[in-house]
């Protein structure tokens, strides 16, 4: 896992480069990512995001709605921006979140990847604080 300061880091530039930009589409490749059920990740297509937190170890997306995606990196787990429309292809891509063009930023798309054969990286979707402050360790 990324230790603290990178995971500040990862904050500071998702931050910098996504808050204020609603998610167009997501791509979910592996579906072992996802440990919640409940909302359904497709919750978060159209939704604009709020603002990046790190909770512990872990990354939280805050989108409009109180809707929250938590992820935890573990120790292979990166991000990578991506030209628009990039599909997860490789064994390593687990989910590209797509973002369309607006006030001024291009499009692009951000691989959520980890380089590792065991694939401990986890996203939740949760509603709400009091859902968050379940994850907080």
């Amino acid at each position: 896992m990324p230790e603290l300061p990178d995971v500040t880091i990862y904050c500071e530039a998702l931050e910098r480069h996504y808050r204020g930009r609603s998610i167009e589409r997501l791509e979910l490749k592996s579906p072992f990512l996802v440990r919640s059920f409940e909302p359904d990740l497709s919750d978060a297509k159209g939704k604009r995001i709020q603002g990046f937190q790190r909770l512990g170890k872990r990354i939280v997306w805050k989108l409009e709605d109180g809707l929250c995606l938590v992820v935890h990196l573990m120790v292979a787990g990166r991000f990578h921006r991506k030209r628009a429309g990039t599909k997860p292809k490789g064994k390593n891509d687990l989910l590209a979140v797509h973002f369309a063009a607006n006030e001024g930023r291009a499009a692009d798309t951000l691989m959520l990847t980890e380089a590792s054969p065991q694939k401990r990286a986890s996203l939740h979707v949760v509603q709400g604080d009091a859902e968050l402050a379940a994850h907080n360790p």
